[in-house]
């Protein structure tokens, strides 16, 4: 006959379901913890397990009216929450079945047993969340948070944590050790220096969140599709999915140093091909430890909220629509084409899109876009298709020059004259050439007529009266509108000439000047400041000389396009200021330090500045 228990302690808010009997057993009275795995069970063979909960079913059974059912408890009081949202759903179903029916043991069936990481063998806990807990309820409780064993310090009170004096196999294995102050060890408390409390409490925070939200990993692939989608933005991998492991390796390391990865059990072999961190952006079919994905996902996203609810799908050429860019189609440049082919350049490496419209004209371009106007440049047209040619042949059956032809086209004169040669026997459609002849005469006829009407207008003049005859004339008959318009009559007045040369020495010497004291500008300004034409140019006498007429300053322009910098070299700069600063300070350079103290954004983060950091990172300042 089963005995229903006379009573069962309600769940503190992130308490674990183990310390949740503790409290029970306390209450109980029981005088061996034995009896109180038999009230519980039925059996006095159970352990107590102090990071997940076993047999659910049999317990429930026991408990009528408890507010909380088995998925309740496994997700919101277990460390369940930080080992599933990193193992396939259709693994996690079958070991949330058998944590409920304590068919087999949980840390097996999660891969904890077999894994690289060694867990915390000490229960955790923090003083002030002791001092909170006996406030508000008059006792305190093993946190879940807490017992975590990659959480160091406490997310709530952001300070170290103490462990248990005594390690969990050194108590009876039918044990359950009440949360108390007098089993903590106060010797126990790690100290780390300033960078390294500042990551472990970012870590510790990023636990918190996972605890409290429901991940799915519907599959082995999730996370790392996600993550060469990302290292693809970042230039770490190419189009084609192949990633440069020795920058990624590198990036990984110098971001968050030896010693926090020693302490995670993470150490990265850069000899060994097959390390953990090549491997977990690789194709698996392996279970990756939840901290290594933390890592991962804190140096490739700001945070773990942010990875899960944004698309990361690698779009080096932006959202569609994208545009069609046939001249000679009625949709030029209108966003048509839904999607497109993507591979990567054999030269240059980078992201090649191959776009294809429904009119046949078909492009390919180089990417990643960096601004909205790339969307509408071409690198090689692949297939001009019927539209096009037709349009070709319109074109050159108006006798217009060939130059016009290729304007009018976007093509060079030289392909223009390639595909009438590949075009010569295919005839434009009658109806086509007879309307365009028709027009043609029309407006020469109308043109005539205003210059016979005003005979002594200028083209200028005679062009306002009737700016769209004028402006079909000049594009589609440009030949003819030149012979049959007014001459210009008057006298040219020569212009006193200016000595550009001795501007030109004058301009030089002043922009040397300006450069050598640089370095006070950027002091009055309290800042660096990028040395570019505009910049340079304002502080001049003349700055429209620099902005306006350079093609005639030869000597100062070779000056300029050797001193003024691109916002790659200007962000080197800012490494090299932030990497002299810290020094000053007497810190540890690390890659993150840098970029933080030189203001660089991570999407500006490529690899030559990754390679740049390399020569100030591992620098220790003694």
């Amino acid at each position: 006959m089963r005995l229903m228990l006379p009573f069962f302690p309600y769940p503190y808010p992130d308490e674990t379901f183990y310390s949740l009997l503790a409290r029970y057993n306390i209450n109980s009275g029981n005088l061996k913890s034995k009896h109180t795995i038999e009230d519980l069970y039925g059996v006095k063979t159970r352990r107590a397990v102090s990071d997940f909960a076993i047999c659910l079913e049999v317990l429930l059974r026991k408990i009528p009216g408890f507010p909380l059912d088995a998925e309740e408890i496994i997700q919101k009081h277990t460390l369940y929450p930080y080992y599933s949202a990193f193992i396939p759903f259709d693994r996690v179903r079958k070991i949330k079945s058998k944590i409920i029916n304590g068919e087999s043991d949980v840390h097996t069936l999660m891969g904890i047993s077999a894994g690289s990481i060694t867990n915390s063998k000490s229960l955790k806990h923090c003083l002030k969340c002791i001092e909170d807990d006996m406030n508000k309820y008059g006792e305190t409780y093993w946190h879940r948070i807490h017992q975590i064993p990659e959480v160091f310090i406490c997310p709530i009170h952001n300070v170290p944590l103490l462990k248990t004096k005594n390690q969990l196999y050194e108590f009876n294995q039918h044990e359950f050790v009440p949360a108390s102050v007098e089993f903590l060890d106060f010797n126990s408390e790690l100290t780390f220096d300033k960078e390294m409390i500042e990551m472990l409490i970012m870590i510790s925070h990023e636990v918190h969140w996972l605890l409290n939200n429901e991940v799915i990993m519907p599959n082995y692939s999730f996370y790392k599709e996600r993550y060469i989608s990302i290292l693809q933005a970042k230039e770490l991998a190419t189009a084609n999915q192949t990633i440069n492991q020795q920058k990624w390796v590198q990036l990984f390391t110098n971001h968050y140093g030896e010693s926090l990865l020693r302490l995670f059990q993470s150490e990265i072999d850069k000899k060994d091909y097959y390390n953990w961190l090549s491997s977990i952006v690789r194709k698996h079919r392996s279970v990756f430890h939840p901290i290594r994905h933390i890592l991962v996902i804190k140096i490739l996203c700001n945070s773990l909220q942010e990875f899960y609810s944004t698309d990361h799908k690698y779009s080096p050429f932006g959202r569609g629509p994208w545009p069609c860019l046939n001249p000679a189609h009625k949709n030029y440049r209108r966003k048509i084409i839904r999607s497109y082919e993507l591979s990567t350049c054999i030269n240059s490496k980078r992201p090649l899109g191959k776009f294809k419209c429904s009119c046949g004209f078909i492009y390919t371009r180089r990417g990643p876009d960096t601004d909205i106007k790339d969307q509408y440049k071409k690198d090689r047209i692949i297939n001009f298709g019927e539209v096009w040619k037709e349009h070709l042949l319109f074109l050159h059956s108006q006798e217009l020059p060939i130059g016009r032809i290729a304007m009018e086209l976007g093509v060079d004169s030289k392909t223009v004259i390639k595909q009438l040669s590949l075009l010569k026997d295919i005839e434009i459609s009658p109806v086509k050439k007879a309307k365009g002849q028709n027009k043609c005469i029309c407006n020469r006829e109308k043109w005539d007529s205003l210059i016979k009407r005003y005979p002594n207008y200028s083209v200028t003049q005679i062009r306002r009266l009737n700016p769209g005859l004028f402006m079909w004339l000049y594009k589609y008959d440009r030949q003819w509108l030149s012979k049959h318009s007014p001459k210009v009559n008057g006298i040219l007045v020569a212009k006193e000439r200016v000595s550009w040369a001795k501007r030109d020495e004058e301009l030089f010497t002043e922009v040397q000047e300006i450069i050598k004291k640089w370095s006070s500008y950027e002091e009055e300004k309290g800042k660096l400041i990028r040395k570019t034409y505009s910049s340079i140019a304002n502080r001049t006498q003349r700055p429209h000389f620099i902005l306006k007429k350079t093609e005639k300053l030869p000597k100062t322009l070779n000056l300029l396009q050797k001193i003024c910098e691109s916002n790659e070299g200007f962000r080197l700069r800012r490494i090299d200021w932030a990497a002299g600063q810290l020094i000053e300070e007497g810190k540890i350079i690390k890659s993150w330090s840098l970029l933080k103290k030189s203001s660089i954004r991570s999407e500006y983060v490529n690899s030559t500045i990754i390679q740049y950091m390399e020569k100030y990172c591992h620098s220790v300042i003694r």
